[in-house]
């Protein structure tokens, strides 16, 4: 047997020799050499063409990685949608948003249509598919970008407890961002944008870095998926009712209710009803705003700790289609600009009879321009909501309206009415006690009865209504408006200086306001101090002269001037 034959592996200089059937093969570990453009063989020659080289045809945008179970973790559930619950998990030690489809004979098939679709989506405001499980799993999920721990509604309700400047920042760029991605996926193809314009296929997220994302879910095609006050039709619907449902569900997961809010016409400040006072203010000034007297003037009232603004987000829809291109770059160019004020309205709820003291409900009112956006701030709360103060919930029947059954929160109330007196000409005057609380007083609702100037005879008979603790009548018997002297009184027991501020509203938008100060009419020997005011003496005359008195309102308030303090509040109005 020959040295050949039985050698292999031998190394000699900077070459490996091995025996392959009896001859030696040198393997030289050497770098290859270029081929020049003048080496490459002559292919024509031999009548075939230039062989094409074998190249990998999958790449990273058409199928998603495989991710095998057990390098997934899941950390957290965090939302879910129809045939699927999402959750915050963990590949290989990297943060991702898990999509697990729920068990069943389509749930391979939902994956594989959402993974289809959602193949060639490329957006920052669209999550990206990272990876899906394999198809010998016994799971079915879909792995995307990382985002955020939860869904979008929770970093935006936290902003609302406590910031007002970032709630409004966090409320712009999320208007920005699905602007942006709607508009990106307007522009691909539309053979799905029946499955892309329903509400609950589409969750939205928020990634460190405040960017709003939101993926998309593909139900199978014979899956019902059909609601009707989901199915938004366009791009423009569908933006808006995915601003209206991610700003609603932040503010049910910070105060869990559901209450839907009349937006205020901001489109156009000039335009808007005199009630609303628009003033540009910076955002740093508006973060606290409290109506509580600037001092305690009692041991309780020091115990009493300030009530924090309730705050909501409110989505305004402009009535005319827009841009959503335009309308993520405006917003977007406001923000990289350092925008930092925004209008501040404030309304009067002149009908609302719960009113506590220290109330106050911001309502970040946002709409497709920066400029038409604005803080709406309410000083009573709405039907069904939990009043901030006294923790009641707002019954209808605490909305004036016709029916006589109006109340307020028992923990409110601290004015007692002293009485009244009448007689078939004048209206006498009110006495009320000055408060022994406060902080707490009851707002009470003065009922004057009136007759048309038209009828000849006065009422004879007492009117058919009696008096509660929050509704009083003026009068026993309806009178001509001309008839009544429009004077209340009050009495306290310490010297007072205060003015009388006066508001009158009619449909709920203001006519007039003004302000005149308390007049001493005497005080009786060891008796209590007598002050008397006319009611609106500037706008009195309008509503005598007015066909249809009752579609006036007053309110009134009685402010202490050391102290700014409210001694007393009331709303008039008047019946037939």
């Amino acid at each position: 047997m020959s040295f050949i034959s039985n050698a292999s592996g031998i190394t000699l200089g900077e070459g490996t020799f091995n025996n392959v059937h009896g001859n030696l093969v040198n393997i030289f570990p050497g770098r290859r050499r270029r081929r020049e453009h003048g080496d490459s063989p002559d292919f024509s020659e031999l009548g075939i063409g230039e062989p094409t080289r074998k190249r990998r045809r999958k790449t990273e945008m058409d199928e998603p990685n495989i991710i095998r179970e057990r390098h997934l973790d899941l950390t957290l559930e965090i939302g879910s949608g129809p045939g699927y619950l999402l959750h915050a998990g963990e590949v290989k030690g990297r943060a991702v948003i898990v999509k697990v489809f729920n068990a069943g004979p389509s749930a391979r098939e939902h994956l594989e249509a959402t993974v289809s679709h959602s193949r060639g989506l490329l957006h920052p405001n669209v999550l990206r598919i990272r990876g899906r499980s394999s198809p010998t799993s016994s799971y079915n999920f879909i792995a995307y970008e990382h985002a955020f721990w939860q869904a979008a509604e929770g970093p935006l309700a936290a902003a609302l407890k406590d910031d007002l400047e970032r709630s409004i920042v966090l409320g712009f760029k999320l208007v920005a961002g699905l602007s942006s991605g709607i508009n990106y996926l307007d522009a691909q193809d539309l053979t799905t944008i029946r499955s892309r314009a329903v509400l609950q296929n589409y969750n939205v997220f928020l990634d460190i870095n405040d960017r709003f994302l939101f993926s998309i879910d593909f139900p199978l095609s014979n899956t019902d998926t059909s609601q009707p006050e989901d199915d938004t039709g366009d791009s423009w619907s569908l933006f808006n009712a995915l601003c209206q449902k991610v700003l609603r569900s932040a503010n049910r997961v910070l105060h869990e209710e559901d209450i839907e809010r009349a937006p205020a016409a901001l489109n156009s400040f000039s335009y808007s009803p005199p009630i609303f006072e628009p003033s540009p203010v910076p955002l740093h000034n508006q973060a606290r705003i409290q109506t509580e007297p600037k001092q305690a003037t009692s041991k309780h009232d020091q115990e009493l700790p300030p009530v924090p603004p309730r705050r909501e987000y409110v989505w305004r829809k402009m009535e005319l289609p827009q841009s959503l291109s335009s309308i993520a770059t405006k917003i977007t160019r406001d923000l990289d600009l350092r925008w930092r004020s925004i209008n501040r309205l404030t309304r009067m709820d002149a009908l609302s009879v719960h009113r506590c003291p220290g109330y106050v409900r911001e309502e970040i009112t946002l709409t497709t321009r920066t400029a038409d956006s604005a803080v709406v701030s309410h000083d009573a709360p709405a039907i069904q909501e939990v009043c901030s103060v006294c923790h009641e919930v707002v019954d209808e029947e605490a909305v004036f309206c016709s029916n006589l059954n109006d109340f307020i929160c028992e923990d409110c109330v601290s004015m007692e009415s002293s009485g009244f007196e009448s007689d078939d000409s004048d209206l006498k005057d009110l006495y009320y006690k000055a408060p022994t609380r406060t902080l707490n007083l009851r707002h009470t609702v003065i009922i004057i009865d009136i007759l048309p100037e038209g009828s000849l005879k006065r009422a004879t008979s007492p009117s058919p209504w009696s008096h509660d603790n929050y509704v009083t009548h003026a009068s026993t018997h309806p009178r001509r408006l001309h008839e009544i002297n429009p004077t209340v009184s009050f009495t306290s027991g310490t010297p007072l200086k205060a003015d009388s501020r006066f508001t009158v509203y009619s449909e709920d938008i203001m006519l007039h306001a003004e302000s005149v100060p308390l007049q001493l009419v005497g005080n009786q020997a060891d008796g209590p101090f007598i002050y008397s005011t006319v009611l609106v003496p500037q706008y009195w005359a309008t509503i005598l002269n007015s066909p249809d008195p009752s579609r006036f309102i007053i309110f009134h308030e009685v402010i202490r001037d050391s102290d700014a303090l409210l001694v007393f509040s009331a709303t008039y109005k008047f019946c037939y």
